[in-house]
């Protein structure tokens, strides 16, 4: 007696199979029925170069499911046969595959076929992305006219083989002097562009630079400005030159040094001066630094005065300015001597003071003399408002040997010591005073005649030396 049984519940196809096979193609179903619920990718869209996830799902079976994926693009996701293996208890399995650098977005179709059942096929796809520039970066950030800068271009994923072509360009994109594309080498992701941004304004320009690629438009926007005022150094007087702060006697002058961080432009750059006391200096109100130069000099005159006092200099351009104090202090007693500075005993001797500079008011010169009764000096002596220098007279007494007279002018503090020499009288009355009209030459003459010793004593004892 021969069984019939629809099978078609298993199948699903209306086949009647007999009793006898019924049991082995029921087995054989089991393995072969489709076992794969879906598949996905993750990211769906990926740059070249990076990995992405192709994730495949299922329910529990009874053994493992042999699986084999496929890409239909090698050169955009370069992997086609790789088998796996499910678990059988699992219920997701991913495969994390590479791609490839592309020069344009390319769509990639996948398969995973289950190899077991060569007719289930399931399908998907990734969008493998080519590389978008992510960054411009400049060096410096602003940059400067006549300034060499560099401009960085990083990209989210390596140039294919070829390399990768961007368009540079925009209003006023001439101004930075970059080329009007660069291409990046295979496999880079960052691209260096030495650069000279021109001097086309007295201020500021801005850039709107677009960078353009097969997929990409990126707008940037970048400033270029004119040189800046970099460094301020001042010299004053016979001293050296200094940055930041300097002391000077008042009515003397510096000499100011404005340095800017690159050539000025066409038509020169205008720098602002201005000083916080006008009573202890002065300064022209600008300055210009000619086109093509990084510096210029210009000169503070500081006035007298009574005390010191301290001031601010700031010099600025319209991006940066620098600042430097000066104190401005009165006038000093600086020199004093004697001329001659050796005198025969009852002759006059002329004392000189100078000051290191002019002064506001009249200063007063203390002086003394080690021996009053030897060197007569007045107590003071004042040098006049707005000069710097003073003398005096001394009055000095007749003396028998050479004699130091120590004299001593003392200012504000300061104390300068002059030794006088005095000599004692070789000839003359008792003043000091030759007589010439008395003076017997004859007699001068005859004394040195003879032996010397013997012609000595009778010059010491006729004249007195």
């Amino acid at each position: 007696m021969t069984l019939e049984t629809d099978m078609s519940r298993v199948y699903g196809h209306g086949l009647v199979i007999r009793r006898g096979i019924v049991a082995s193609l029921l087995l054989i179903s089991v393995g072969w029925a489709q076992q794969i619920t879906g598949v996905t990718v993750w990211p769906p869209a990926v740059t070249g170069g990076r990995p992405f996830q192709i994730r495949v799902t299922k329910g529990p079976t009874g053994s493992p499911v042999p699986v084999a994926f496929y890409s239909h693009k090698l050169w955009a996701a370069p992997f086609t046969g790789v088998e796996a293996s499910i678990p059988a208890a699992s219920t997701e399995y991913v495969y994390t595959p590479a791609t490839g650098p592309v020069e344009v977005d390319t769509v990639v179709p996948i398969s995973v076929v289950e190899t077991n059942l060569p007719d289930a096929i399931h399908t998907t796809s990734v969008t493998v992305l080519a590389p978008r520039v992510t960054n411009i970066a400049f060096a410096p950030a602003v940059p400067i006219a006549e300034t060499p800068g560099r401009a960085t271009l990083t990209t989210d994923g390596p140039a294919p083989g070829f390399g990768m072509a961007f368009f540079l360009l925009g209003d006023e994109a001439d101004v930075l002097g970059l080329p009007d594309y660069v291409l990046i080498p295979p496999g880079e992701t960052t691209f260096s562009i030495d650069f000279l941004p021109r001097s086309t304004s007295p201020t500021e320009v801005q850039v709107e630079l677009r960078v353009l690629s097969v997929n990409q438009s990126l707008k940037v926007a970048v400033t270029v400005r004119p040189p800046g005022l970099k460094s301020l150094a001042l010299r004053p007087f016979g001293q050296a030159s200094a940055v930041g702060a300097v002391s000077v006697i008042g009515g003397t002058s510096i000499e100011a040094t404005a340095m800017l961080d690159a050539p000025a432009p066409e038509g020169g750059l205008e720098l602002m001066v201005e000083v916080a006391d006008p009573g202890a200096a002065s300064a022209p109100a600008s300055i210009l630094v000619p086109a093509g130069k990084d510096t210029a000099v210009f000169h503070i005159d500081t006035n007298p005065v009574e005390a010191s006092i301290e001031t601010s200099l700031v010099v600025s351009s319209p991006y940066a300015s620098q600042q430097a104090q000066i104190q401005v202090n009165p006038a000093e007693l600086s020199s004093f001597s004697f001329s001659p500075g050796e005198v025969i005993g009852g002759q006059l001797a002329t004392g000189f003071l100078e000051l290191n500079g002019p002064d506001l008011a009249n200063v007063q010169v203390g002086l003394s003399a080690s021996v009053p009764d030897l060197v007569e000096v007045p107590p003071t002596v004042a040098i006049e408002a707005g000069s710097s220098t003073g003398s005096f007279v001394a009055t000095t007494s007749r003396v028998t040997q050479t004699t130091s007279i120590l004299v001593t002018a003392s200012a504000g503090g300061v104390v300068i010591p002059v030794t006088l020499m005095l000599q004692p009288s070789v000839l003359g009355d008792a003043d000091g005073d030759t007589d010439v009209d008395s003076f017997d030459y004859a007699q001068f003459h005859s004394c040195f005649r003879g032996p010397v010793l013997s012609a000595t004593s009778r010059c010491r004892s006729l004249f007195g030396f």
